[in-house]
């Protein structure tokens, strides 16, 4: 073990500098930098060899102590952090609605005992709240990296005093440990390789390693000409990942080498020897951007999620322009009104004061989380709304007492609707006039799993064909008719067997989570998608079914067309008729929430305006252009069906139509349903 001076590194600060810009810009503009997130990577490898670094450099002087250590920590990490949860935790009151509140406030929670990265694990489900809707989700990487903080002092400790020649090898299993162990998770889960410590640990790991090597060497010219090439490599391969790792690949895991061995040749580089490449990491507005670079970090995604709320029809380019310059103003505030005189308070510098003071903020916290989440997000602050909680199931029931049951009949599309004065009359125009925010909100809480038949016919991530059901999902006899897909298939299930059994047609459902039914395809993030999709056309093949409806997600990239073509080809090719429904709605926010922020707005209007994303209607022309006039194959287009004038409907018969920003409740379903009910019959014999 070397003992290392703390002299300043500017070139550290840069890179910190790289970091963060890719990450801020990532969650603005992602489609600008769709690799930005291996920024958050390149933090854990700097925090890795800074911390680890003095940690050695104490056990070696023989005056490292648990409280020292966790004084700098708490110097360093709190005083931002909770300023910061602080001013969120207003802004999402202000902002959200009570059951997002609810879930904001468990988040926060988590946050306050450092185990944020657990919460977000346990709640990545398919059908959670999307990452755009989570003001706090950022700090999972804080919790890894306190994690990794409790544990590894304590080891170094361990070894140092039994084994002190043996920390090297220690360190290096352990790193190939959780290397592999996190190329093996991504197989099985992985949402948990992602966002836990056993599986992130080996990127801390790298800088503790490059931390055991000596800081300084006689800087040749040789030497000079070699750190050049090893930071220029560094810094390309970094600069590679940030633009073309994507977020669909397997990540973390072995490419998550790319990141950190750059960074830690960076790191080496600097210290070795100067070079261009340093230097210009070293320059003053990189250092500046790098001094600041934990309190951005810190500040700009609660912008980025509740920016996006207080103005949802920003123009992206303006709002990222506006999100990110905020966001670099306050973190400077933060950094010179905060941070820094934080740590240079005198009363800070003595140990009893600081922890107490840290408890009792942090304890604030906690209190005000738990608050949030037991008082179910205090739905009162709405005037007219419900205060008790409504089950989805009596979302109807409900209104029917109120005597504002809606006609159930589809309605022409209109744009500036007048509210109603006295309930709707048979022939109305359905309206949301009558309905309060938390109505709307309660759809939030929709019990998805028995309408999508969750685990045995509609399987989760962590499922394999061998938890699939045939005696539930797959019927024996009638005209047979099997949904093949994802989540966006799947939600059709319950409409189509409403509306066709009693033709003499029967349902089966074949469906995974986000798993598109194409043969031969891997998806990074469902490792089990190729298996399921290789078992689901042999057992189409073997029962061979009257009629295979498919339907994902499609990107209509030429890639997935012809993969689409192949798959197609092995269904006729048995003799089974296919037909391929198209791209569904996606809406720019959960229609719960869309319908809550309307009624605040005073918006009566049942149907969409501009809140659906663009690219849905692109795809469906792509894909209706390229099946038209095919004998092989029926197309079928959702949103000419249900969308006239690109308007569809997001409310009917009392319900939303939507729980999420895409996926159908009963009602929906039902409604959809009764649309698909004659292209899907079309061209088949009836009894």
């Amino acid at each position: 073990m070397t003992t290392n001076n703390h002299t300043y590194r500017p070139d550290i600060d840069g890179l910190r500098a790289l970091a963060v810009t890719a990450v801020v810009v990532f969650h603005f503009l992602p489609t600008y930098l769709p690799g930005g997130f291996i920024g958050v990577d390149v933090f854990f490898v700097i925090s890795g060899y800074l911390i680890s670094k003095t940690i050695y450099s104490d056990i070696s002087s023989g005056i490292f102590t648990i409280t020292n250590f966790y004084e700098r920590r708490a110097k360093r990490i709190l005083p931002a952090f909770i300023v910061v949860s602080s001013a969120s935790c207003i802004a999402a009151w202000l902002l959200l609605f009570p059951m997002e509140f609810v879930d904001f406030s468990k988040s926060l929670f988590w946050s306050g005992i450092f185990a944020p990265n657990f919460w977000f694990w346990m709640k990545s489900n398919y059908f959670g709240p999307a990452a755009n809707q989570t003001p706090l989700l950022h700090y999972w990487s804080l919790g890894v990296e306190e994690q990794f903080y409790v544990i590894f002092p304590l080891l170094v400790l361990l070894v140092y005093r039994t084994a002190r020649r043996a920390l090297p090898l220690v360190l290096t299993v352990l790193f190939l440990i959780s290397l592999f162990g996190s190329e093996w998770m991504l197989n099985r889960d992985p949402s948990q390789a992602f966002y836990m410590l056993p599986w992130r640990a080996f990127e801390l790991l790298s800088g503790s390693l490059l931390a055991l090597l000596p800081s300084t060497l006689k800087p040749t010219q040789r030497m000079q000409q070699a750190t050049f090439l090893t930071a220029g490599s560094g810094l390309a391969a970094i600069l590679f990942g940030m633009f073309f790792i994507t977020k669909e690949m397997r990540f973390p895991g072995l490419l998550a080498l790319v990141p950190c061995v750059s960074t830690a040749l960076l790191i080496w580089a600097g210290g070795t020897a100067p070079n261009v490449v340093t230097r210009l990491l070293s320059a003053s507005v990189m250092t500046s951007v790098g001094r600041i670079s934990y309190s951005l970090y810190l500040i700009h995604w609660p912008l980025v999620v509740l920016g996006k709320r207080a103005f949802p029809n920003a123009d992206p380019i303006n709002f990222a322009l506006y999100g990110i310059s905020t966001s670099v103003i306050l973190a400077f505030f933060s950094y010179f009104i905060v941070e820094q005189p934080v740590r240079r308070w005198a009363p800070m510098t003595r140990k009893p004061v600081l922890f107490a003071t840290s408890g009792a903020s942090l304890a604030t916290i906690l209190v005000v989380a738990t608050m949030g989440f037991l008082g179910e997000g205090f739905p009162s602050k709405f005037h007219g709304s419900i205060p008790e909680k409504l089950a989805p199931n009596d979302w109807v029931t409900h209104q029917k007492a109120r005597s504002l049951t809606l006609n159930s009949t589809t309605p022409e599309v209109f744009s500036n609707t007048v509210p109603l004065s006295s309930g709707p009359t048979k022939n109305s125009t359905p309206t949301l006039e009558g309905f309060s925010v938390n109505e709307a909100l309660s759809f939030q809480q929709f019990d998805f799993k028995s309408l999508f038949r969750q685990g045995t016919c509609f399987l989760e991530p962590n499922q394999s064909f061998a938890d699939y059901r045939p005696d539930l999902c797959l019927p024996k006899t009638g005209r047979i008719i099997v949904l093949w897909g994802d989540s966006h298939l799947a939600q059709y299930a319950h409409g189509l067997k409403n509306a066709m059994e009693s033709d003499g047609f029967a349902i089966g459902q074949l469906t995974a989570s986000a798993c598109a039914p194409l043969v031969g395809v891997d998806v990074a993030t469902r490792p089990n998608c190729r298996a399921f999709n290789d078992l689901a056309i042999a057992t189409l093949q073997e029962i061979k079914p009257t009629l295979v409806i498919m339907s994902a997600v499609w990107t209509a990239e030429l890639t997935q067309i012809a993969e689409m073509d192949k798959t197609i080809h092995l269904l006729t090719s048995e003799g089974i008729h296919v037909k391929i429904i198209g791209p569904s709605a996606i809406y720019k926010q959960a229609i719960p929430v869309l319908i809550a922020q309307r009624l605040q707005a005073k918006n009566f209007s049942a149907f969409s305006d501009n809140d659906i994303e663009e690219v849905v209607f692109e795809r469906d022309a792509i894909l209706s252009k390229y099946f038209s006039n095919r004998r092989d194959v029926e197309y079928i287009s959702v949103l000419s069906l249900a969308c006239p004038a690109r308007h569809c409907p997001i409310f009917d018969n009392g319900a939303p139509l939507h729980f999420d920003t895409a996926h159908l409740t009963s009602t929906g379903s039902i409604w959809y349903g009764k649309k698909l009910e004659a292209p899907v019959a079309a061209g088949m014999q009836r009894n």
